[in-house]
């Protein structure tokens, strides 16, 4: 199962959407929510430095810094939240947060047109801290 999820992470950072909204579910089921955070975070990171490494040319690193700030402060309000929630509650949210991405990632997948996405401290501040939420108590920040 987890050479499964690494391999659909792969998928996922290569392009092809969805791959983690498939399988973090059935691991928070067979492992628990919160050891699936923990387990698939790790995970998502070495995929996320070797997705920066592959695209490094292309990227537009003013605005790459400026999210990921506001993406770890992000994780730290999710891993101080997690310390301090039921399990229960986490499960809970980690299906409410899986579910709207699925809902976005549908959206953003059958829209004709383009989105175009400001560079503005106003909109990366709230993505990048709902994109390191998202990631660290759904493992699922790509839609954001």
């Amino acid at each position: 199962m987890i050479a499964a999820l690494g391999f659909f992470i792969g998928i996922d950072k290569m392009g092809l959407r969805g791959g983690p909204l498939i399988f973090v579910p059935l691991f928070a089921t067979v492992f628990g929510a919160r050891f699936t955070s923990g387990l698939v975070v790790p995970m998502l990171l070495f995929a996320d430095v070797l997705a920066v490494i592959a695209y490094r040319l292309s990227c537009d690193w003013k605005l790459f810094f400026r999210v990921y700030l506001w993406m770890l402060l992000g994780i730290g309000i999710a891993a101080v939240a997690g310390k301090h929630i039921s399990d229960a509650l986490f499960r809970i949210l980690l299906g409410v947060i899986l579910l709207v991405l699925l809902v976005v990632m549908a959206f953003l997948e059958f829209r004709r047109s383009r989105i175009e996405i400001p560079d503005r401290p106003w909109f990366t501040g709230p993505i990048g801290t709902l994109a390191g939420v998202s990631s660290m108590m759904g493992n699922a920040a790509g839609p954001v």
